[in-house]
């Protein structure tokens, strides 16, 4: 389901973009590949990540929780 993953350089600042096309399929590996690729975008220094979800028909909720969890600040932990 993630399509597509990579950084760019904008105005001096690198910038995450992944395509992901469903929440659907083996939970388990596909948290590996956020792991995988959200370590990637800290590696490289990313701040900003855009989440391409234009052809995602939804799924399943722990996956879209796991994707949430890499996109919110740590004080975010235990929120609504």
């Amino acid at each position: 389901p993630l399509a597509l993953d990579t950084v760019y350089t904008i105005g001096g600042k690198n910038v995450g973009y992944m395509v992901y096309n469903s929440f659907l399929g083996d939970t388990l590996q596909t948290a590996s590949r956020f792991q995988q690729v959200f370590g990637r975008f800290t590696a490289a220094g990313v701040a900003d990540v855009i989440v391409d979800l234009r052809y995602n028909g939804g799924g399943y909720v722990t996956l879209q929780e796991n994707l949430a969890g890499y996109l919110l600040p740590t004080s975010a932990n235990g929120d609504v």
